[in-house]
C-alpha cells in the first residue's frame, strides 16, 4: 500500500513536470519559431516586443519543469514520500538517475538556449 502511494506521487509529479516543461517549450517555440537550442539563443535576443512576455514565461516554465525533475526547492514535495515508500534499489535509482538526467538537461538548455537568462 505504501509503495503504491509513493509510485502514484512520483508518477503525478513526473507528469506535471513534463507538462510544465512542454508548455514552456511551446511558448518558447511560439515566440522564437524554432526548437533548435542555438537558434533559440539567437532569437531570444530580438524577440518581437509583443512576444517578449510569452518568451519569458516560456523560459520560466521550462526551468520550473527541470526544477520539478531535480526536486529543487520548492518543488521537492514528492521526494520524502516517494523515497520512503519505494524499495531501496528503486529509491536509489530514482535519486541518482532522475537527478542526473534533470541536471544534465538543465545545464544543456540553460547554456545553449537561454544564455542571456
Amino acid at each position: 500500500r505504501r509503495s503504491a502511494e509513493a509510485a502514484l506521487k512520483f508518477f503525478l509529479s513526473s507528469v506535471t513536470a513534463t507538462a510544465v516543461t512542454l508548455l514552456g517549450t511551446a511558448f518558447v517555440y511560439a515566440s522564437t519559431g524554432s526548437v533548435h537550442l542555438d537558434a533559440i539563443a539567437a532569437a531570444l535576443g530580438d524577440v518581437d516586443p509583443q512576444l517578449r512576455t510569452l518568451a519569458r514565461v516560456g523560459v520560466v516554465l521550462t526551468l520550473v519543469g527541470f526544477a520539478f525533475k531535480t526536486a529543487a526547492v520548492p518543488f521537492h514535495f514528492w521526494v520524502p514520500d516517494t523515497y520512503t515508500g519505494a524499495p531501496l534499489p528503486v529509491a536509489a535509482y530514482l535519486s541518482v538517475v532522475g537527478k542526473a538526467v534533470g541536471f544534465s538537461g538543465l545545464a544543456l538548455v540553460t547554456v545553449r538556449a537561454f544564455p542571456s537568462y
